[in-house]
């Protein structure tokens, strides 16, 4: 920054001087001043005292505004596919913000394109960054990307994708997430949008019991879920077989927990009579502990 550059011109006691290679600017300042500061150092000696006693001190350097009224000029090259009424349209719109259409007459057309995948592209073009993407219309984007041949435009919109996704599914709302999934699972793969196929396939299988029955699904796709399904079909097995028991082991302890005849009911009060044979009352004041 100038700012530092000045700092430490002060600190090391020398002068200070901005150049430029790209427009020249204080090259020749630079090189003229440095030849005087090394004269003026040869005057310590007797030799020299009389022959550098005209040599100025080093300049201050003039302004960039006082430069750029100078008659110096810079050349700027360009295409010659621009043509000269084109860049005189541009140079208007810069000064007046006003542009005619009309100027232009070679104008390319993208058939089928939709202002919210145009403007991402714009986006892209000009900042190599997208805005956020919606889930739902990424396809028409993915084909615009693969028209074009723009290979990271695609893993862009792909990341965006599936961040948006994620952040659904960490909300709570699963259901959408899903079908989501499911309606963008077979047309990515068209579009060469492999990172999001796969995170598609992966999302589905822990939801396969909500899609097994998908009609929409080609028979490769159906065939991999029911492989890589979660949980698998022993998982779902096994805990059905254990809940089968758990069901049947309260089943049990209800069963014995309630007494069925009367000796049973003798044996847990504790009663050391035997009124109850004889369909008596039980008197009998002395009872074991339960």
């Amino acid at each position: 920054m100038p700012d530092q550059g000045r700092a430490l011109a002060h600190e090391f006691g020398i002068y200070y001087y901005e150049t430029s290679v790209f427009t020249y600017y204080g090259v020749n300042e630079v090189f003229e001043n440095a030849i005087r500061a090394a004269l003026i150092a040869r005057r310590q000696q007797r030799f020299w005292m009389t022959n550098l006693k005209r040599v100025q001190r080093p300049l201050l350097q003039c302004d960039k505004i006082q430069h750029a009224t100078s008659q110096t000029q810079t050349i700027v090259t360009m295409s010659k596919l621009i043509s000269q009424n084109v860049m005189q349209e541009i140079i208007n719109f810069i000064y007046t913000g006003v542009i005619d259409s009309t100027a232009f007459k070679q104008q390319i057309s993208f058939p089928g394109v939709k202002m919210y995948a145009f403007h991402i592209l714009l986006c892209y073009i000009y900042s190599d960054k997208i805005p956020i993407v919606e889930p739902t219309r990424c396809l028409e984007l993915l084909e615009l990307a693969n028209r074009l041949c723009m290979n990271r435009l695609v893993n862009l919109v792909e990341a965006r994708v599936i961040d948006q996704l994620q952040h659904q599914d960490r909300l709570g709302d699963e259901d959408q997430v899903v079908e989501i999934a499911l309606f963008l699972l077979e047309p990515v793969k068209l579009h060469n949008a492999h990172n999001l196929s796969e995170w598609c396939t992966w999302r589905l299988c822990g939801a396969y019991d909500r899609v097994c029955r998908a009609k929409h699904l080609s028979p490769a796709s159906r065939d991999y879920l029911a492989d890589n399904r979660w949980p698998p079909v022993w998982y779902v097995k096994e805990f059905d077989y254990y809940q089968k028991c758990l069901a049947e082991q309260s089943k049990e302890l209800k069963d014995t927990a309630r007494p069925t005849t009367s000796l049973q009911a003798n044996q847990q009060t504790g009663c050391l009579c035997f009124t109850n044979r004889f369909g008596l009352r039980c008197s009998c004041q002395f009872q074991c502990a339960s």
